[in-house]
């Protein structure tokens, strides 16, 4: 008599360590940038303490230094944004291999064999993975405005830097790997929106001080209170960045997974909501245990999505195989 049994195999690392790093080098660059606008505008206010209000022309200089810090450290964001983007999205593709390499050790015998793609079959499931990819990058913050996913094209090589080919960019996946041409695209889209969300940390941060500095002016211009404006704006943006680096490589790793598990043969899976923190989504935590469709994503609140692809989210899921036993 033949027998059905279900493995489970449970889906819900990810690099923290990666996370942390991501995270300091953002905030330290950040604090540089903290100490100079409030260590210049307490200098200012200092010098201009008589004329800060009444002469026009101290004010658009005041306005002219704080363009000034600003367009500097726009400057320097900028230029480490891709190097600090690649490093970030490849540590989510790391862990994720080391995951899936593990599995692989573990249940050698039970992996189904790889399709001849990896991307889903049919149209409408391909439709819908590409729009659970559209929509996976953005950074859903209340009050703040999101950054669109780049639209990618295969047909040329995506290099932010240089333009250069394939073979000189050592993240890109060969274009002849026709199963890794999804996770090229998850790669690729993550390290561009890392990179847009990085530009926008100085931007942000300047719009802030520059509203600040101006109320302050128009009400006397005390130097005591812009310094706690400041401090509160500082504290603000290091828990924007906490958030970016956070959600960026959890949704990274998220999207990776769930590439590496379709090019493996899997096709469904189990939701397992978070034991981690005090308070959770009511629609995930009622999602728990609910089987799906790896390829789709679990339906949950009228939208497919995956385990910690939603901002803060700390689920997981049980990859399934169904052994026969005789």
């Amino acid at each position: 008599m033949m027998k059905s049994k279900k493995i489970e195999i449970r889906i819900d690392y990810e690099p923290t360590a990666d996370i942390i790093g991501y995270a300091h080098e953002l905030l330290t660059m950040k604090r540089g940038m903290f100490l100079e606008y409030k260590n210049s505008l307490k200098e200012f206010y200092k010098i201009n303490r008589s004329n800060l209000v009444q002469d026009r022309d101290v004010i658009d200089d005041l306005q002219d230094l704080i363009d000034n810090i600003s367009a500097r450290w726009s400057g320097l964001f900028a230029k480490r944004s891709f190097s600090l983007a690649k490093r970030a999205v490849l540590a989510a593709k790391y862990a994720s291999e080391r995951q899936f390499k593990g599995i692989y050790r573990k249940y050698p015998n039970l992996i189904l064999p790889k399709p001849e793609t990896s991307t889903p079959q049919s149209e409408n499931e391909f439709i819908q993975f590409s729009e659970n990819l559209k929509s996976a990058f953005s950074l859903e913050e209340k009050g703040s405005k999101l950054v669109k996913p780049p639209k990618i094209n295969f047909k040329e090589p995506f290099d932010i830097e240089h333009n250069t080919p394939y073979a000189k960019n050592p993240f890109i996946i060969q274009p002849n790997l026709k199963e890794e041409k999804a996770k090229t695209r998850i790669i690729q889209a993550g390290i561009a929106q890392n990179v847009g969300l990085i530009k926008s940390i100085p931007k942000q941060f300047h719009e802030q001080i520059l509203e600040s500095v101006m109320r302050n002016v128009a009400v006397g211009g005390n130097a005591f209170e812009l310094v706690n404006d400041l401090s509160k704006i500082s504290d603000r943006s290091s828990k924007r960045i906490k958030l970016i680096a956070n959600d960026q490589i959890a949704k990274a790793t998220a999207l990776l997974d769930q590439q590496a598990a379709i090019n493996a043969g899997f096709t469904h899976a189990k939701w397992k909501k978070s034991i981690a923190g005090k308070t959770h989504r009511e629609s995930h935590a009622e999602a728990n245990n609910k089987e799906f469709d790896i390829r789709k994503g679990c339906l949950i609140e009228g939208e497919y999505i995956l385990p910690r692809m939603k901002i803060n989210c700390k689920c997981s899921y049980d990859l399934i195989i169904k052994v026969t036993k005789i």
